[in-house]
């Protein structure tokens, strides 16, 4: 385990109300700038921005935001633009690479997911929901240079929006006994998340329960969602899909010293073994059984973290 991911090496950060924190603090960030200016690491990083400056531009250009946050911007390949699906990489570009342009979209970003949930077709099909921690991450990275006035317009909707409705709509699914299933686990992530980047912040109340509250379905989750072998409960598709979803808030729980799940829950580091057992012969693909994407895809970073 290398010191970034330490059980509770970020708990000190909490503590004092600094950010960025989630998964990385302020002294990751000079490291990550040198590493990313050599190897492999500065290859993803021309790459990252690559793709990205398209939706830079089109953030830039005046669009209404409102559309571009719909909770289809989530999904991929309909002609949509991926904001919320990329806001996270936005805004670690436009840190690491100090670029005004990419922090001012990721600021309107934030500041715009009120209005977005206007355009929501119900609960699961919103913002507030389903982002799976992408807005928290972002947030977290860019809290510092935000205006007061940008920071109480997003922490508004942050805590009324993403962490109490999502609470308040998995608990109405009984969330104990639903905890391996993929719409439940999602406003899991989405709320804990969350709690994790806005807690401590001025004009944030006191969420000692609600932590309390969804760590517990957090490890629920992990008990139930993956079998002992590592297999996932659900189908092939889906059933795999929430496993890297909830991967980078096993590392942020482990920072923050609330719940280290590699060393409590086996079953997850078993998880990578039965994935690969799912992937066809000539790669690609999982043999699927659901309608979930087959495609191994982003599911491979989860098995980056368990290596």
């Amino acid at each position: 385990m290398t010191p970034r991911f330490a059980f509770g090496c970020a708990a000190g950060l909490y503590r004092r109300g600094v950010h960025p924190r989630v998964l990385v603090g302020p002294a990751d960030l000079p490291r990550l700038r040198r590493t990313m200016r050599q190897g492999t690491c500065r290859k993803v990083m021309d790459a990252m921005r690559s793709q990205l400056r398209p939706l830079v531009e089109q953030m830039l250009a005046g669009h209404d935001l409102k559309d571009l946050l719909a909770h289809r911007q989530l999904r991929q390949g309909r002609g949509d633009s991926p904001v919320l699906q990329r806001l996270h990489d936005l805004a670690l570009v436009g840190v690491l690479d100090a670029d005004a342009g990419t922090l001012e979209a990721v600021r309107r970003a934030l500041v715009g997911l009120p209005g977005a949930e206007d355009l929501s077709t119900g609960f699961w099909c919103s913002p507030r929901y389903h982002h799976v921690g992408t807005i928290a991450y972002a947030y977290d990275l860019v809290q510092a240079s935000l205006s007061d006035a940008d920071r109480r317009t997003f922490l508004r909707w942050a805590l009324d929006c993403s962490l109490r409705l999502s609470l308040k709509l998995i608990r109405e699914t009984h969330y104990l006994r639903t905890a391996g299933m993929n719409v439940p686990v999602v406003g899991m992530i989405t709320a804990l998340t969350t709690l994790l980047a806005i807690e401590g912040d001025p004009g944030v109340p006191d969420l000692t329960r609600e932590r309390a509250e969804l760590l517990s379905y957090f490890e629920a989750t992990l008990h139930t969602a993956l079998g002992p072998a590592g297999y996932p409960l659900e189908d092939t598709g889906y059933g795999t899909a929430v496993v890297p979803y909830l991967m980078p808030l096993m590392d942020a729980v482990r920072r923050a010293g609330l719940y280290d799940a590699t060393a409590s829950c086996p079953r997850v580091r078993r998880f990578g073994e039965a994935l690969l057992h799912l992937v066809q012969p000539w790669g690609d693909v999982l043999s699927n059984t659901g309608d979930n994407t087959p495609d191994v895809l982003w599911r491979e970073w989860a098995l980056a973290r368990l290596a």
